[in-house]
């Protein structure tokens, strides 16, 4: 549970917050179109010590993981993402999904809005694989999401709010190998 901390504070957590004396922006570990961070993520808890596997949303304001559901959910969302090669999702010890809500980005920005949306989901990309590799883990994002099978699955709309990309996170191969064998996977 440790590394999901790290990781995701790392990745997109709350560092700190602005007085601009209208209002309090509240500040993260990426830059944000005008700070107004349209992104969410949900992980897919699937071995991980001391978590129940299931689908989390991260409450980036609380830092803290909310449950949606619980249960096994791998071998039923393989197929729904990159199909053609799943070896990074066999092995991941969670699977993080990254949603816009397009609205935040476009009620300042108008049609715009879509590509501060795109900038953010990169900046978190990286961040997710910088944050994965400076604690030893390693992470493989997938664009190839059925974007309609996985938005039901996390429980959006797909039109308000969408899937944009999911990211496999797990140990490298001969280090998962060598953990699992001593304490069963991510902690």
């Amino acid at each position: 549970m440790q590394d999901i901390s790290r990781l995701l504070f790392y990745a997109y957590g709350e560092t700190g917050s602005l007085d601009t004396g209208s209002y309090i922006v509240r500040l993260r570990s990426i830059p944000s179109a005008g700070a107004l961070y349209p992104l969410d993520i949900y992980v897919l808890a699937c071995t991980v010590k001391s978590l129940e596997s299931g689908l989390y949303h991260y409450n980036v304001r609380d830092h803290a993981l909310e449950e949606l559901k619980q249960g096994d959910f791998l071998q039923s969302i393989i197929p729904l993402i990159q199909n053609s090669n799943n070896f990074w999702l066999k092995q991941a010890g969670l699977i993080l999904f990254v949603t816009a809500t397009f609205r935040r980005n476009q009620m300042k920005y108008g049609e715009r809005g879509y590509r501060g949306v795109l900038l953010d989901a990169g900046h978190l990309a990286q961040n997710i694989q910088l944050a994965a590799t400076g604690l030893g883990l390693g992470a493989c994002v997938l664009m190839g999401c059925m974007d309609d099978p996985v938005n039901d699955f996390l429980g959006v709309d797909g039109v308000e709010e969408s899937v944009l990309y999911a990211i496999s996170i797990g140990r490298p191969a001969r280090q998962h190998q060598k953990n699992t064998e001593e304490d069963g996977g991510l902690s």
